[in-house]
């Protein structure tokens, strides 16, 4: 089984991250279909709505409303962004990663289910992780693993909170930018992916 490695970048970003609405971000999401084009040729419909906690706004590629769904075989089952008054944990990966396993879009998660995770980290603007997810060992399906790609980053009416399977790329355009950070820009870290 692969392990998660830090993303090949060849070039820095430059660092330019624009500050764009919600409503462009999401916009941008929808053209660029992160996930979704390798999941099924038609993708599924544009939805909009509130989560069942009723504190994110959110857009995601799910046929349906339902905003988690516990019985998916995948770590992630649909691509989704959120937004959010409460931004990243700058400080601590393993904070940025408890805050990934409470979105509802990650739907494997919980005791025993383990991320291998590359962050980088631009303090106050965004940050940028791919992880490698692992259920727990004895699971119906603990052969498996996902890649998950996740971000959050400032928008204009607050953060934004972006998750999908796949490699982390393919988010770049949804954040604005160009290339990966550099190489040695990344962090590693590894734990548990919620532990409830």
């Amino acid at each position: 089984m692969r392990k998660t490695s830090e993303p090949d970048a060849t070039s820095a970003t430059g660092d330019e991250l624009p500050l764009r609405s919600f409503e462009d971000v999401v916009r941008v999401f929808f053209d660029a279909k992160p996930g979704v084009k390798a999941r099924r040729k038609n993708p599924a419909v544009f939805k909009r709505g509130q989560t069942e906690n009723g504190d994110l706004e959110y857009a995601s590629f799910s046929p349906t409303p339902a905003t988690e769904d516990w019985r998916a075989h995948t770590a992630v089952p649909w691509p989704t962004i959120y937004l959010s008054d409460d931004g990243p944990p700058f400080d601590e990966p393993a904070f940025f990663v408890d805050a990934i396993a409470e979105l509802p879009a990650v739907c494997r998660k919980g005791r025993g289910t383990h991320a291998d995770v590359s962050l980088a980290v631009k303090d106050d603007r965004y940050v940028l992780a791919s992880m490698h997810v692992e259920p727990p060992s004895g699971s119906h399906d603990d052969a498996a693993g996902w890649s998950v790609a996740a971000a959050a980053w400032k928008v204009e009416e607050g953060w934004a909170w972006a998750v999908m399977e796949g490699p982390v790329e393919a988010l770049l355009p949804v954040l604005g930018l160009r290339a990966l950070p550099a190489k040695g820009e990344w962090t590693r870290t590894s734990g548990a992916l919620g532990n409830w």
